[in-house]
């Protein structure tokens, strides 16, 4: 199997990881008796769309400035020097999970789903769980695919 289609395989199995973040998030509202549903579905739904749109455009602006910078050869010209591209790539990183946590908090207010303590270690535990759901899965699917069909 060639590395491409071990590449689009493993963007398939991202997908299907991160449906299935999203339906176990519904069903742990419903089943928990937080909400219906319906509510549910459009919580997750809004919640999820908008976090993920400007979730991760932010750092594809970072990292995009970054590899401009570098392709232009000002990249050395930045003032502060590696500490401010480390900074940049840091903040790129952490931009997704930390927009996630607070979008999910913010909804589950405007959704009248919970408020207090309960809002706030639900939205934590659901950060860390869909992006350990959506993103180790796939990456140990692309390395034990890549051992098993190597050339």
């Amino acid at each position: 199997m060639s590395e491409v289609s071990i590449q689009w395989l493993t963007t398939g199995f991202f997908v299907l990881c991160f449906v299935a973040a999203i339906i176990m998030e519904i069903i742990w509202l419903v089943r928990r008796g937080w909400t219906q549903t319906p509510r549910a579905v459009a919580f997750v739904a809004f919640s999820d769309t908008i976090a993920l749109c400007v979730g991760f455009f932010v750092p594809f602006v970072i990292i995009g400035t970054i590899i401009a910078l570098a392709w232009s050869g000002d990249i050395e010209k930045v003032s502060g020097g590696d500490a401010t591209l480390w900074a940049a790539i840091a903040v790129a990183a952490l931009f997704p999970p930390l927009f996630l946590f607070l979008v999910k908090r913010l909804f589950l207010k405007v959704f009248h789903i919970r408020t207090g303590r309960e809002a706030w270690l639900y939205s934590l535990a659901v950060t860390l769980l869909s992006m350990a759901v959506s993103f180790i899965p796939p990456v140990i699917f692309y390395y034990v695919m890549r051992a098993i069909f190597r050339n």
